[in-house]
């Protein structure tokens, strides 16, 4: 009877001491990994790359690029010819000839606001690509990493420059490997 009793009470109190000892760096604020723009956080882990064929400043806490711009954060490369990168809100501002590649998606656009912490992007005049479908739109808006908004789009399988068959839509919602809402 003590054995049994001995073995219950161990197998209550065993998981409560192994998760007390879980993760001690974050021992006097369990909350300190939920905010990432600390430095050393989630944000900071890999650097933000900018390069320039052209001229390069700081002018009142944004970096500016000009002329052949690219941009490498994780897994997201920009391609532009002139950009602004504000690093206390991480939003990325792109215009002219602009090339976005995220994953296994491709966007081509006029202009483009891109924040590299929450993924957020807003694009005007774009077009973009995830085989087999290819879009167009005046607008495409991403709330969160596997949700796009188009405006006034087009969406296609085929990939000609002028495609045999579209459907147009006012707005067409995407989620990535789910489904796809026209309205």
């Amino acid at each position: 009877m003590i054995c049994r009793l001995f073995v219950l009470l161990l197998l209550l109190f065993l998981p409560v001491c192994l998760y007390a000892q879980a993760n001690p760096s974050n021992a006097g604020n369990p909350l300190e990994e939920l905010n990432p723009s600390e430095p050393g956080g989630k944000f900071s882990q890999s650097p933000v790359e900018i390069t320039s064929e052209g001229q390069t400043r700081y002018e009142g806490g944004v970096a500016i690029a000009e002329n052949h711009v690219v941009i490498h954060y994780g897994d997201v490369a920009i391609y532009c010819e002139y950009a602004e990168y504000n690093p206390e809100t991480h939003d990325v501002l792109v215009k002219d000839r602009v090339r976005l590649y995220r994953g296994d998606y491709a966007f081509v656009c006029d202009r483009a606001v891109y924040n590299l912490e929450t993924k957020r992007l807003y694009m005007a005049d774009f077009a973009g690509a995830k085989l087999p479908f290819e879009m167009t739109g005046s607008n495409l808006t991403s709330f969160t990493s596997d949700e796009y908004k188009i405006y006034d789009g087009t969406f296609t399988t085929s990939d000609s420059s002028q495609p045999d068959y579209y459907i147009r839509a006012k707005g067409i919602r995407i989620y990535p490997n789910d489904r796809i809402i026209f309205t």
